[in-house]
């Protein structure tokens, strides 16, 4: 390989800390916040609450496809290159083995991209993304991999029938970016073949195991809390919740934490924290939520730096059962995407690769 690519590419009350988390498909991670303030309040500002979340995930399903369609177009399959001795030699950003990349190209879909996604997606970026994906087109043609374009236009009808979107919103979307839909339809079909090309090559001996499975389940508990400035108004918090029966219990919890808890998301969502695991919360609040059974609540205030806590674990939304293949999807998504720059890397290893400055303006 050349020198000149030698560069390549708190929860609420109580966030403790966290990890980071990545995945194949498009590329996501996040990492925790080290902020320890209120879980809850943590929640309500970066998060809506849970009634109004739901409803907001039901329309974003239903124009996923498009904002998948122009996440292809901005950062998917997008490279030209021209065999050396083209008259396009003397402007080009990369070759890669004998592919020239053109900067004519790379400006052109720089151009479309949204002036928001420019604070992430640089002209470097891209370039070093389209570098990855001339490495796994090339690496898919060496393996004779292929994909006709029955197949792509099979799978783009499924994910429009899928999303709701139809022909006509699909075109006005198109049209809008100045696409055309064989355009379109080149841009899914090179993504196509690279998936092919990781289902082959590195994909097909993933797993999750069913005891990997259950252990993050079990990893994860469900509480919500009230939070009280003294322990005196938590011991009679907790006085006057003892006298609820265990179907019950919840819901009058949630009477009290949307009326006196000092959390200020208690009020929009009575409490509850969600889901989450160790490491998440600071360390008074976890060990007494992970010392409870579901339906339990604490039988004594919990003093953290913010106060002190009435705690109930909740039960969790999804059984096992019924999040086990969401589990094992995400679980296998993980392994993959840890494959896969090793993947690339070892390709660029043994690759002809050379990025040349970007024209000055």
């Amino acid at each position: 390989m050349s020198e000149d690519n030698e560069k390549e590419q708190g929860r609420s009350p109580v966030h403790g800390g966290g990890h980071a988390q990545t995945s194949h498909g498009p590329h996501t991670s996040h990492s925790a916040s080290h902020n320890l303030k209120p879980h809850a309040q943590a929640r309500k500002e970066s998060f809506e609450p849970r009634s109004h979340s739901h409803k907001k995930k039901e329309s974003n399903v239903k124009y996923a496809i498009i904002a998948t369609v122009l996440f292809l177009v901005i950062v998917g399959a997008i490279y030209l290159f021209q065999r050396k001795g083209s008259a396009e030699n003397k402007s080009i950003a990369a070759v890669v083995n004998d592919e020239h990349i053109t900067n004519a190209y790379i400006n052109e879909q720089y151009a479309r991209i949204p002036a928001q996604f420019k604070a992430f997606i640089t002209r470097e970026v891209l370039v070093n993304q389209t570098i990855n994906e001339v490495l796994l087109l090339q690496e898919a043609k060496k393996k004779g991999v292929t994909i006709t374009k029955d197949e792509v236009t099979l799978v783009l009808r499924d994910a429009m029938a899928k999303a709701q979107i139809t022909q006509e919103q699909l075109d006005q979307k198109l049209l809008e970016q100045n696409i055309t839909m064989d355009y379109l339809l080149d841009v899914y079909g090179r993504q196509l073949v690279i998936t092919k090309l990781l289902d082959q090559e590195l994909f097909g001996s993933v797993t999750a195991t069913d005891d990997e499975v259950e252990a993050f389940y079990n990893a994860k508990v469900h509480a919500a809390h009230i939070l009280y400035e003294t322990e005196a108004e938590a011991k009679s918090a907790i006085a006057k919740l003892k006298k609820f029966s265990v179907a019950k219990l919840p819901s009058e919890f949630e009477k009290l934490a949307k009326t006196e808890s000092k959390d200020p998301s208690g009020q929009a969502n009575g409490g509850d924290l969600g889901e989450f695991e160790k490491g998440q919360m600071v360390q008074p609040f976890e060990e007494a939520v992970f010392a409870l059974k579901e339906g339990q609540m604490t039988q004594a205030p919990v003093k953290s730096q913010f106060g002190y806590h009435v705690i109930l674990r909740l039960p969790k939304e999804r059984t096992l059962d019924e999040s086990r293949e969401d589990i094992a999807k995400m679980l296998k998504d993980q392994k993959k995407s840890v494959l896969v720059p090793q993947y690339l890397s070892t390709l660029a290893s043994q690759a002809t690769i050379r990025v040349f400055p970007a024209p000055k303006e």
